[in-house]
């Protein structure tokens, strides 16, 4: 899964120079953390998953062929075919590694879209409240 929320407005006033008259510093430290040190934690972690991704495919194209060609993706109803994937799964080391990484990475991302998340709610609602209070 990519991540791309919309960071127009946010470049913009950046590029136009706008982002250093924000006033609150809270608001502006807020909006930083939002659309610039989170979105691009979630992107690398996203990347490195991808990475990790690629590497078991390879892996698993490489070690298990046999396996692999029949398609497993698609033929789920075919248990006997599925319990050949489990059973390397459990039993080969280095794929089994290389999917708990994956697992990592992915269990890093959902803490880190959460934050994310946490984060521009409190920004809406500091916007909000700075609009009204003005």
């Amino acid at each position: 899964m990519s991540f791309r929320p919309s960071r127009s407005i946010y470049n913009s006033l950046v590029n136009d120079g706008s982002f250093n008259l924000i006033e609150p510093p809270t608001l502006k430290v807020l909006i930083d953390d939002v659309y610039k040190l989170n979105y691009n934690s979630i992107e690398n972690i996203i990347e490195l998953e991808k990475e990790v991704a690629k590497e078991a495919d390879r892996f698993f194209v490489n070690n298990h062929s046999e396996i692999y060609i029949k398609n497993f993706w698609f033929n789920f109803n075919d248990e006997k075919l599925i319990n050949s994937v489990f059973e390397i799964m459990q039993n080969d080391h280095h794929f089994k590694a290389l999917m708990v990484q994956k697992i990592s990475y992915m269990e890093i991302k959902i803490t880190t879209l959460q934050g994310y998340s946490k984060k521009r709610d409190a920004l809406i609602k500091l916007l909000k409240k700075s609009i009204l209070a003005k």
